[in-house]
């Protein structure tokens, strides 16, 4: 008799146990249930952000966002878009990687004939055809007495730049004779006039005798100060000191 009471109460316990088991494994059920559908709704909505209009000020959304049933107000020029509105993706589609470097002196006839069918914009401007440009650049270049650089910069940047589907404008910061050449005043007389001209995301600051050897880096707008020309032919493609940030600047 002691023996099977002994068993029975084994058994009370055991089954005590497994239903402390079973309660804490339907919880834990339930919360990963609940957790995947908060987790969902949140990617919903990021995947779909602005159900009416954009403002274009705000340029950056999910890379997986390509189309968008809205109102898109361009304030750069007072046009807009209305309907369904496809937007560049985040990585071009048509980006070459390494670039064949040009270095035949052109003239800027001879360039604006050859690169007629990237069909530019007067004023050094391209903007993409197909889709809305996730970024509106200012390209800030000073300039005085370097015609062959200023003119292969030009024939090179400008196909680069229209594969990066960006929409940019090309500032040419030419200094008068007779004054010591100030690179930094004619960046600050660059961004001054570009910001009278239209509203941009970023400003890029070029030396005119840099010219990219990769469009994979993308003239776009990161969202913080970013040194594109740290690696440059002429200083064996590394830095001279850590701290150098000239060349090709990018500020947001």
């Amino acid at each position: 008799m002691k023996a099977a009471a002994g068993n029975d109460r084994m058994v009370s316990v055991l089954c005590q146990h497994i239903y402390k088991v079973l309660i804490i494994v339907v919880l834990a059920l339930v919360l990963i249930e609940f957790t995947f559908s908060l987790l969902s709704e949140t990617h919903n909505f990021y995947m779909h952000p602005f159900l009416t209009s954009i403002n274009y000020t705000s340029p950056f959304m999910s890379s997986s966002i390509m189309y968008f049933n809205l109102t898109v107000q361009r304030n750069m020029d007072n046009t807009s878009t209305t309907g369904i509105a496809q937007f560049c993706p985040v990585v071009p589609p048509n980006l070459q990687g390494a670039l064949k470097i040009h270095k035949r002196y052109r003239s800027l006839h001879q360039i604006e004939k050859e690169l007629a069918p990237l069909e530019l914009e007067p004023g050094g401007s391209h903007r993409p055809k197909s889709c809305i440009a996730l970024f509106r650049v200012a390209i800030i270049v000073p300039y005085r007495d370097r015609k062959p650089h200023l003119h292969l910069l030009l024939y090179n940047l400008h196909p680069m730049l229209v594969r990066q589907q960006i929409d940019y404008t090309i500032f040419i910061i030419e200094q008068e004779e007779g004054h010591p050449f100030n690179r930094a005043s004619l960046f600050n007389v660059g961004y001054a006039e570009a910001i009278k001209i239209r509203e941009f995301d970023c400003f890029i600051f070029h030396d005119v005798d840099l010219i990219p050897e990769d469009d994979r880096n993308l003239y776009t707008c990161p969202g913080m100060p970013r040194h594109m020309s740290v690696a440059v032919d002429s200083m064996n493609y590394r830095l001279p000191y850590a701290s150098l940030f000239g060349g090709v600047s990018n500020i947001y």
